[in-house]
């Protein structure tokens, strides 16, 4: 099963991002993708670089802290509605190292809430880099997946809300979603070598996480005599 995170901590330190933007968002968009992508009523448009939000990771349980070697979420998000429906969903994911929250896009699409379960078992490989929050700030609640992977399961299933995934995934995205009545659409089966790569890089990143705290000098209190 993913790794279950059961608490994180309210959503704090809103406004400018607090660490590195390796996944910013898309919005300089020509003015036909711009089209399709506002009938989706997409929120803020031309303003989500600015929605930074941190959510710290505030568990008893160590086990997000001590697989990704990180105490939280550094997140971009933003709204979208279907068109002729007033119900939003929160698209939000984490600028650094690129973990997207899956929740809205199968909760959008009608799927129940043990898809993205099956989903994963589909995958191989996939369930051990995907973290299931189930606690604190209930925007940030459901699976998380490494962006690479993310963006492949939904070009799976999520051809009708295409658009509305633009400012996440990218202009080309439409193009790269399986369409409707294609043999492999809603299969959710995705390449191997993307699950590959996406751990390895997970490693990666943990290593040089691990290596940058090595090289930070700490104070050692017991050695501080007190005045």
């Amino acid at each position: 099963m993913a790794v279950d995170v059961n608490t994180l901590g309210r959503a704090s330190s809103r406004g400018r991002p607090r660490v590195s933007v390796r996944y910013p968002p898309f919005e300089n968009l020509d003015e036909a993708t711009l089209r399709e992508v506002r009938r989706f009523r997409v929120h803020p448009l031309g303003a989500i670089q600015h929605t930074s939000e941190r959510i710290p990771y505030n568990s008893g349980k160590k086990d997000f802290s001590s697989k990704t070697g990180r105490e939280g979420f550094e997140v971009f998000h933003y709204d979208f509605k279907l068109p002729g429906d007033e119900v939003a969903y929160t698209v939000m994911w984490d600028y650094s190292v690129g973990l997207v929250r899956m929740t809205p896009f199968f909760k959008c699409c009608g799927y129940p809430k043990t898809m993205p379960a099956k989903m994963l078992g589909m995958n191989p490989g996939l369930k051990d880099i995907t973290y299931s929050i189930t606690g604190g700030s209930i925007k940030a609640q459901g699976y998380w997946m490494p962006y690479p992977c993310a963006r492949a399961v939904c070009a799976t299933f999520c051809y009708k809300i295409s658009p509305a995934l633009v400012p996440i995934f990218g202009p080309r995205f439409p193009a790269d979603c399986i369409p409707e009545g294609a043999p492999d659409y809603q299969r959710m089966v995705i390449d191997p070598s993307i699950v590959h790569q996406a751990r390895l890089e997970a490693q990666q990143s943990i290593q040089q996480l691990a290596a940058a705290r090595a090289r930070t000098p700490t104070t050692d209190t017991s050695r501080i005599e007190s005045p």
